[in-house]
């Protein structure tokens, strides 16, 4: 039996071990949605991707998929007033944007605390501090 989802305090944590399907309003009411779209809850736009294919078709992807990175087909995205913010996945710490993307090979980009941070290639933490980051 599943589990409604009403607001964004329902919507499931990272190792929890559910599927999360979305049964949209468009294009017909009621059909399950599968790849990219946006969920309203509790007032907020919410960017969710779902499986396009194969046994878990329509459930949401766990994965880094692109630049972003997605649990339970919910877009994991830092907190806009704050620009960026670091997200432990799969054992790694990803810097995110408020735009949900992983900000990949950066150098001294600065949250809105005034902290700074330096990722490499695939947009892992190398770096966090108060002092921009100098090479020695």
């Amino acid at each position: 039996m599943g589990k409604l989802i009403e607001t964004i305090d329902d919507l499931p944590g990272e190792g929890e071990d559910v599927l999360v399907y979305y049964f949209g309003d468009r294009p017909k009411e009621g059909a399950m949605e599968t790849g990219a779209c946006t969920v309203m809850l509790d007032g907020e736009r919410l960017s969710f991707k779902f499986e396009k294919s194969g046994k878990l078709k329509g459930s949401g992807i766990n994965s880094i998929d692109g630049d972003s990175i997605y649990i339970n087909g919910r877009r994991i995205e830092a907190d806009s007033d704050m620009r960026y913010e670091q997200f432990e996945y799969d054992g790694e710490s990803y810097l995110i944007s408020a735009a949900g993307k992983i900000m990949k090979g950066r150098t001294n980009v600065k949250d809105a605390d005034g902290y700074y941070y330096c990722t490499d290639k695939k947009g892992v933490v190398i770096y966090y501090g108060e002092e921009r980051y100098k090479k020695q």
